[in-house]
Order: C-alpha cells, then structure tokens, then sequence
C-alpha cells in the first residue's frame, strides 16, 4: 500500500510539473480562443474563433467527405510513396526505422520532421542482459517497447507518416535510452582489461556527446532559419516575421482585409494550415480532383465548384505542380489552364501563392 501511495505522489508531482511547464502556452490559447488546450476538446470549452479557425474536419461538410470517400480509398498513402515518391515497397515497409535516421523538415517524403537515431540504438540497448534486470524493472521495459512499437505501426497504417504523428513515443524511448546507456556503462565495468574498459566507457561517452550534439545542432538551425530573436528583439514587426514563416500569409490576409464575411474559399495545397485566416477556408484538394475528372469543359467545373459554394480559391502552385500537375494528361491539363485563366480573377499574388475569385 505504502508503494501505492507513492507511485500516485509521484505521479502528481509529474503532473504538476508538467503543467507548471505548459501553463504560459494554457493561458495564451485561454486569452485567443477560450479553450487552453485548443485546438482539442473544442465542443467542450466555449470559443470565440470563426467557423474557418476550427479544426479542419469541422469545416467540411459531410456531402463534401463523401465525395471524396472513394478518392481516399483508390490513393492511399502506401500507393503515394509508390506512385509520387518513386519508393520501393521495401523502403516503404522500413519506414518504422528509417524515421530516425532520415528524417528531414518541410518534406513530406521524409516524415517533414527528425528523431535523433540514438533515441532508437540506445532503447536497443536497454535490452541487453534483460535477464540480469529486476522482475519490476523488466516488466516497466517491456511495456514502454510495446507502446512504443504499436503506436508507431498504427501511424505508419493510418496515414503518411510524419514525425508528429508520433511524437508521444519520444518519452517512452527516453526512459529506454537512459535503460540502454545504464547497461552498456555496467557491461563494460565487467571488462576485466582496465584499457579495455576505460576505451568502452569512452566510447559510451562520445556516443552520448554526438546524441547531445545532435540535438544542440538541430535547436541551432531552428534559431537560424526561424530567428525569433529578430521578432522578440524588434527588429522586424509581425506581418514581416509571419511572412518569412509562413509564406501564405501575405495572400491569407489580403483575404481577410478585402473578402466579405460570407466569403468561402477553397484551399489547394496550403498544407492543411487555416492560420490567420478570418474566413472560412476548406481545403479540398481530392475534392478538386474529382470535380475536375469528371468536368468535360472549364464551364462545367466552374458550375461544379460554385455548386459546392465557394467564392475563392487559394492555391500553392509550386505544391499543386510538384504533386498534381504533372499527372494530368493533355486534355486536363488544357481544361485546368482554361478554367484558371478564363473563369478566376486573380485577386493576389505572393511567394508562389494565389488568391482568386470565382
């Protein structure tokens, strides 16, 4: 019982550390939205945000998920990484192990984020000599590995995998980690050669320094790619930080500042990302497909498009070329060319991104 007691101390001091550390974040999302843990939970706590700030899936229609239901199933992501990424099955089915060793940001083929490899060669080696291990501590292991493993292949059968999308094993493979370089520093104390042990524990020092080294080099390239301290430092205002960020926003608030509040506006390749934006914005990029696969002239996907009520589009066109455009054949890609330049009104322009008028 006395155990038991502890455990749920210990248990709440995480907790009250934990939010201890989250709560400037809490009470930010409070002030904007009335929600502290937007943008989860939304129908429980009250919020003040326009229709096209909520959760994407709250923006779509059920008549426009049906319309899409069977674009979802002829494209999944497994045939994505055959089809556009070029992928052998056999690369595909290591994607489990290949995040942490390939990962990069702002790519999609890559999982659009990295993990440090040694979070998974050091949880390896918390394995070792297992049967030395307390029955307790073993057990504890064992659980963190199988949440672990399941939590990742049920990301990698879901969706195309990002490293966000599993961000919740990253504690788990700490804790295994620390097991691992526990074990290795024990193994090598056994080493009866006094050389022989002083090269181990070197060697398990320097695997540490380049997992920390790592890490500090990513959290520098963040510092120089996004330079925060240009913004917290005023050296360059909002809209200016923003845009460097955020390429779209010089278009999204061009929206904001000239389009009716009843505006609609459907969004291609945007990344799935409706910050900033004070009018409802649907992205529907399979939509879009259907509609102009089954357009026969640029007349007909006009009417369709209005038919599903929108106003405006706004379209990434690097992304939409990359991913779309040059699968078209002939005739679509003349009845796109004709619908953009002869039925939109383009609005904006700006890094690449479009805003037109139906």
């Amino acid at each position: 019982m006395q155990e038991a007691f502890r455990a749920v101390g210990y248990g709440t001091a995480f907790a009250a550390v934990a939010l201890i550390i989250f709560s400037p974040w809490m009470i930010r999302n409070y002030i904007w939205t009335k929600n502290p843990i937007y943008p989860l939970y939304g129908s429980f706590f009250s919020s003040e945000l326009p229709p096209s700030s909520s959760v994407v899936e709250d923006s779509i229609s059920a008549e426009m998920r049906e319309d899409s239901a069977d674009e979802n199933q002829a494209m999944n992501h497994f045939l994505i990484r055959r089809h556009i990424y070029k992928e052998p099955l056999w690369k595909t089915l290591l994607i489990p192990i290949r995040i942490f060793f390939e990962g990069r940001d702002d790519n999609p083929k890559f999982f659009d984020g990295r993990l440090n490899p040694f979070l998974l060669l050091l949880s390896i080696a918390a394995f070792i000599c297992a049967k030395s291990a307390a029955g307790r501590i073993r057990r504890d292991k064992l659980i963190l590995l199988s949440f672990s493993v399941l939590y990742v292949l049920f990301a990698f059968f879901t969706a195309d995998m990002r490293i966000r999308y599993v961000s919740p094993i990253i504690p788990p493979l700490v804790i295994l980690a620390t097991y691992g370089l526990h074990n290795l520093t024990c193994l090598s104390k056994c080493i009866r050669s006094k050389r022989a042990c002083k090269l181990a524990l070197g060697a398990g020092g320097v695997a540490v320094s380049l997992a920390f080294f790592i890490n500090a080099s990513y959290i520098a390239e963040q510092f120089r790619l996004m330079r925060p301290q240009d913004y917290v430092l005023g050296k360059v205002d909002r809209d200016f930080y923003i845009q460097q960020c955020r390429p779209e926003y010089a278009v999204i608030q061009y929206a904001n500042r000239h389009l009716p509040d009843d505006a609609k506006i459907l969004g291609l390749y945007l990344g799935n990302r409706s910050y900033y934006c004070d009018r409802e914005l649907v992205f529907g990029e399979k939509l879009f497909i259907k509609l102009l696969n089954q357009a026969q002239s640029p007349d007909e996907l006009l009417a369709q498009v209005k038919k599903k009520g929108f106003t405006h589009i706004v379209v990434n066109l690097y992304e939409y070329t990359e991913s779309y455009g040059r699968s078209l054949s002939g005739s679509e890609q003349q009845r796109l060319f004709h619908f953009f330049r002869d039925k939109l009104a383009l609005l904006s322009s700006h890094d690449g991104y479009q805003l037109f008028e139906i």
